[in-house]
């Protein structure tokens, strides 16, 4: 899987990117910090279908276990969509390494900032217990 990093994101992973072929657009994502209530936000954007995944009130241990939270997130958000569970093993089993790099180009910057506009819309609907 690859992720495609603001450089928000890069600071806070406190990595360097990685150079990658290019990948399926199915198993890439783009992803954001925001701060809502002062608290961390990572916004994933799939770069196939646009499917944003949210992790919300991101500590400093959980940007150090952050390859496993991405997978967990996949994983939960496929379980909300009602998707089968074998579609969902072979995506995760497809996708299961993951590595970070820049961000591809303005255009998927673009809608991934119109993204966070939409979860800074539906702040009331983030639960606060919940990382995902």
């Amino acid at each position: 899987m690859l992720i495609q990093c603001t450089k928000k994101v890069l600071d806070e992973l406190k990595i360097k990117p990685s150079i990658v072929e290019e990948e399926d657009p199915l198993f890439s994502f783009h992803a954001n910090v925001i701060t809502i209530n002062r608290r961390k936000v990572l916004v994933l954007m799939n770069d196939k279908n646009r499917y944003v995944i949210v992790l919300y009130g991101m500590k400093a241990k959980d940007w150090k276990r952050i390859d496993k939270l991405i997978i967990e997130a996949v994983r939960e958000s496929f379980k909300i969509e009602f998707i089968k569970e074998e579609v969902m093993e072979q995506y995760i089993q497809t996708a299961s390494t993951i590595s970070f790099t820049k961000t591809k180009n303005r255009s998927f910057v673009a809608q991934l900032n119109k993204a966070c506009d939409h979860v800074y819309f539906y702040e009331r609907d983030l639960e606060p217990d919940k990382l995902i």
